[in-house]
């Protein structure tokens, strides 16, 4: 109809369909953990938005309609609802970090927000050549988008070769091996954390299903420890020890009571990393778990490449991943996948490879953590699996690790997804140690295959982590491959993740540091007797003599507060206001 001398241009189903868009995104944005920049971006692009509706509704002809039809309309409202996202996303945080320290994080919530008006006023640009015809305008836009994604890739791309460019340029003299009595001196230590798998899960630890071929033909020449212990119930404490050989109560680093989002790892606490790059090791990670395993928590000192996903993306991302997959009728992959691990993995063994250099390299997968979602050529591989059931553990495991009386079908079918998860990561893993032989670098490694927790799988009516110091949780598979080590041996004296910094020391030749928690696990059989603890303050398990005791933690000075700068990274991923 024409009115006022104008065409009208007024769609009312699909401006409410925008509005239910914006609506739903406001909501989501306003439910999430916390606020990071992204999360503020996006809000200013949604209040843009609805200021865009709100004038085609009041003014209903001529130019402003015109201008604002395809900005508002639900695909043009989509694109510019997840810019934000996209382009953070796309620039990985550890290139930038290497240059930029804590103002990496501000710079690419720059570059987001660039990156989205210019995707807006390119939707704007587009309403205004209408009078070109629908197809011209069309292919305007398609091209102009086009070019605008191959920008961001150009640019995430030659972040990542600066990244591994300086992996190459690393200034220490490559190690060679030793002939020694014992064991040669690494030309490699390549340590592998296996989120949330329990060690009784595993075949080579005897589980009569067959969940980790890979695993077991890697522990025939290999050592495997049948009695190693978690030094925390969640991965922030856990990790933390694995980096530094100390308990949690000593290094500070925890998820608990006090500190619910998670307390960064103290400035004063040297890494694995920083104690890597003394054997003139080129340092380089890449992690699954992109909330506690990130800048803003300390773990990633010392690496020259810590590839992590954005923990404020990572819910977004749950949904996304579960619609698409449901539409394809696959399992969906909340977590980074154990593939895409491995191709930063790849790139930095090959990086290490070209510099003659040893290396650290260190991985965390996900794929055995809640909700369990393993690849479809996994799924029903296990007894117990119900197809009638949802193929994801979220409906089943609330967010304290426990909730409603699970029925024995249910059961089942819950350990049946643990089970496959497991063999997808398994299958993982195969391929990446046949990588490193194709590349000349698995024989001279030490590599690392352990947990930082395990799992509660129904027993005393509890599931997932996080809710106490049970066995089922600390009890965690660890094997290592020393370097050149042909024969298979196992291990019954019990060890821990503390263990792991001063056997790094040991086989490099480094000075041992007498305040660690922790001993070589080359000494560990001629140890003698020793107290090993977990803690999750303010509990903690004490294992002497073959059982557990459960105790509280004594009362002691106040942890120092929170450093400026962890607090400023705390506070741009939203963990903290």
């Amino acid at each position: 109809s024409r009115m006022g001398g104008g065409p009208s241009v007024q769609d009312p189903a699909g401006d409410a369909a925008t509005a239910t868009l914006v609506l739903a995104w406001i909501v989501h944005l306003a439910m999430a953990r916390g606020f990071s920049r992204s999360a503020y971006l996006g809000l200013a692009v949604a209040g843009l938005l609805v200021t865009a509706l709100a004038a085609r509704r009041r003014w209903r002809h001529g130019r402003v309609p015109r201008v604002t039809r395809w900005l508002v309309s639900p695909s043009g409202t989509s694109l510019c609802l997840l810019a934000p996202l996209v382009f953070r996303d796309r620039l990985h945080l550890a290139a930038l970090g290497e240059h930029l320290g804590t103002s990496a994080g501000v710079f690419k919530a720059g570059v987001a927000a660039a990156g989205t008006l210019l995707l807006v006023l390119l939707l704007v640009a587009g309403a205004l050549v209408r009078r070109g015809g629908a197809r011209q305008t069309l292919r305007a836009r398609v091209a102009v988008l086009s070019v605008l994604a191959l920008a961001v890739a150009a640019s995430s791309a030659l972040l990542d070769h600066a990244a591994l460019s300086r992996l190459k340029r690393t200034g220490a003299p490559p190690v060679t091996p030793q002939d020694s009595t014992s064991h040669p001196r690494p030309t490699g230590f390549l340590l592998l954390t296996l989120d949330a798998v329990r060690a009784d899960h595993l075949s080579v630890y005897g589980y009569p299903l067959d969940t980790s071929p890979n695993l077991a033909s890697l522990a025939r020449h290999a050592t495997v420890y049948e009695n190693a212990w978690a030094a925390s119930d969640m991965s922030l404490g856990s990790h933390a020890s694995l980096f530094t050989g100390k308990y949690p109560g000593r290094h500070g680093a925890w998820a608990g009571e006090g500190f619910p989002v998670g307390r960064p790892l103290p400035a004063s606490e040297r890494t694995l990393a920083e104690r890597a790059a003394e054997a003139g090791c080129v340092r380089f990670a890449a992690a699954a778990n992109g909330y506690f395993l990130n800048a803003a928590y300390g773990l990633s000192r010392g690496f020259q490449l810590f590839d992590v996903p954005q923990a404020d993306r990572l819910e977004l991302r749950t949904r996304l991943d579960l619609a698409a997959h449901r539409f394809a009728g696959r399992g969906a992959a909340v977590h980074r996948r154990a593939r895409e691990v491995n191709a930063v993995l790849a790139k930095g063994l090959d990086a290490a490879r070209s510099a003659n250099r040893p290396f650290l390299a260190f991985a965390n997968y996900m794929e055995a953590h809640d909700p369990y979602a393993p690849d479809r050529r996994f799924l029903g591989r296990f007894p117990g699996y119900d197809p009638l059931l949802p193929p994801r553990a979220e409906r089943f495991i609330g967010p304290a690790g426990s909730r409603r009386i699970v029925d024995p079908r249910e059961r089942r079918h819950l350990v049946s997804l643990y089970d496959s998860a497991i063999a997808t990561l398994d299958h993982e893993l195969g391929l990446l140690f046949e990588r490193m032989r194709a590349m000349g670098l698995y024989d001279g490694a030490l590599i690392v295959v352990t947990a930082d927790h395990g799992e509660m799988l129904g027993e005393r009516g509890i599931f997932g982590h996080g809710a106490g110091l049970m066995d089922e949780v600390l009890r965690i598979p660890l094997i290592v491959k020393f370097p050149f080590q042909r024969e298979a041996r196992r291990v019954a004296v019990p060890v821990s993740q503390v263990d792991l910094v001063p056997t790094l020391l040991d086989l490099f030749g480094l000075p041992l540091d007498p305040g660690l928690d922790g001993i070589s696990l080359l000494g560990v059989e001629q140890a003698g007797e020793r107290e090993l603890r977990a803690e999750s303050p303010p509990e903690r398990a004490v294992f002497r003599g073959g059982s557990t005791v459960l105790e509280r933690v004594p009362a002691g000075p106040a942890p120092p507060p929170l450093d400026p700068e962890a607090l400023d990274r705390l506070k741009s991923l939203g963990y903290v206001r």
